[in-house]
């Protein structure tokens, strides 16, 4: 009985610390990529829209938007509805995305927009699904 229970632990710890190399890993994959992405930045995206860096915390992508030419208290647009909308596309693309496709745990992409002073506009998180290999 002993030796079932010594396996039993000896398993989940095994599997414990596998699952959080692995997750360690992915995250240093992460941290690689905005790491490249944050050389290509800033960058317009349209013609008020520039997309300003990305970070990583853990299984977090933050992107950071500045909206061009537009103050807080001048913007033009109904906030939550532009928010729903983006929330939206980016939620039904998310887990189509080719270079995320490998990643086994759940990553979450945060994006954030502030306005051209600097000033927080908005943030909205999605995240891909969860994979079991």
């Amino acid at each position: 009985m002993k030796n079932i229970l010594y396996i039993t632990a000896l398993f989940c710890l095994v599997t414990f610390t596998s699952c959080r190399e692995e997750r360690e890993t992915e995250a240093a994959k992460l941290e690689q990529m905005a790491k490249e992405t944050n050389k290509l930045l800033p960058q317009k995206m349209d013609e008020i829209t520039m997309v300003d860096s990305v970070s990583v915390k853990g299984m977090e992508f933050s992107y950071y938007y500045t909206i061009l030419g537009r103050r807080k208290d001048s913007l033009g647009f109904d906030i939550s509805q532009v928010k729903k909308i983006l929330r939206e596309q980016a939620a039904s693309g998310i887990d189509t995305i080719p270079t995320f496709r490998d990643f086994k745990h759940q990553i979450s992409f945060k994006y954030i927009y502030n306005d051209m002073n600097g000033n927080y506009l908005f943030d909205y998180t999605v995240r891909t699904k969860q994979k079991h290999k």
